[in-house]
């Protein structure tokens, strides 16, 4: 009779946890590694695992005709030569997806940029050299004009600016730490690809690398770069090159050898206002 009671007296106990719904584990790590965010009109929604940004006019980002994903794809260190370096071995320098990579999200903040209030979310993917990629989300809450360098553009409240930042490089430096190929690094290479409802095609009648995505949706690229928290300079190459087909454009950023920090500053905007230079 004490076991049965002791025994009755523990499946009490119990009963609270096994009432609830069950998630499992996956499921509920899926769900802490998303964050989403809104600001004036537009939504976005950040992936944790492998830092995708899903981008919508409306909040039902997932299902919205105008949808607009990004995605960082590859990344590769290159020596002088043009020769990819530290792409072998557990501790890569080059590799071809982000698929596995896990970001840490930072805290969600209302800030402002260039005077232009809006919120702001970043996120950072730390390589198994110690390289890191931070990705910095801005939804701008009002229009208004941004500076770049020697550049001014303009932002609405359906703007969302996605600057990257590349800090703490770890480079190749010919001593066999790099598998695979070893060498001296002298730059990198960054892929990020665009889904959009159309191919990404250049606007003839905008100034600057300014491009159409469809669903009334325009991407600004900007073909200048930051080295060290210095003056913004020309990035190699004359700016992001574009490759792909159809719905999926893939652009390539090139940031020669740093000190301490590289950035590139993009956005897409929804609506007839474009990112372009004025």
């Amino acid at each position: 009779m004490a076991r049965l009671i002791h025994l009755l007296a523990c499946l009490a106990a119990l009963t609270p946890a096994l009432s609830g719904p069950f998630r499992s584990p996956g499921r509920e790590l899926l769900a802490a590694s998303d964050k989403e965010l809104h600001a004036g009109g537009i939504w976005a929604k950040v992936i944790g695992q492998s830092g995708k940004i899903d981008l919508a006019p409306s909040q039902d980002v997932s299902s919205d005709p105008n949808k607009i994903r990004l995605q960082i794809e590859a990344l590769r260190q290159k020596d002088s030569a043009g020769n990819v370096l530290g792409s072998g071995g557990n501790a890569k320098h080059s590799f071809n997806s982000f698929a596995t990579q896990d970001f840490a999200f930072g805290a969600l903040e209302d800030t402002s940029y260039g005077g232009v209030n809006c919120v702001k979310l970043p996120f950072t993917a730390t390589l198994a050299p110690g390289s890191k990629i931070e990705i910095q989300v801005f939804l701008f809450k009002e229009n208004g004009t941004i500076t770049v360098g020697a550049d001014k553009f303009a932002v609405t409240n359906s703007t969302m600016k996605f600057n990257v930042l590349l800090s703490n490089w770890v480079w190749c430096s010919n001593n066999g730490a790099c598998k695979g190929t070893d060498g001296v690094g002298a730059s990198v290479e960054l892929d990020y690809s665009v889904t959009s409802k159309e191919a990404a095609k250049k606007s003839p009648n905008a100034t600057g690398l300014v491009y159409s995505l469809g669903g009334g949706a325009r991407m600004r690229l900007s073909d200048k770069i930051q080295l060290d928290g210095g003056s913004w300079t020309q990035m190699p190459g004359a700016g992001p090159t574009l490759t792909g087909t159809d719905k999926i454009s893939k652009f390539t950023l090139k940031f020669p050898r740093f000190n301490s920090t590289a950035l590139y500053d993009p956005d897409i905007t929804y609506g007839t206002s474009s990112s372009s230079a004025e």
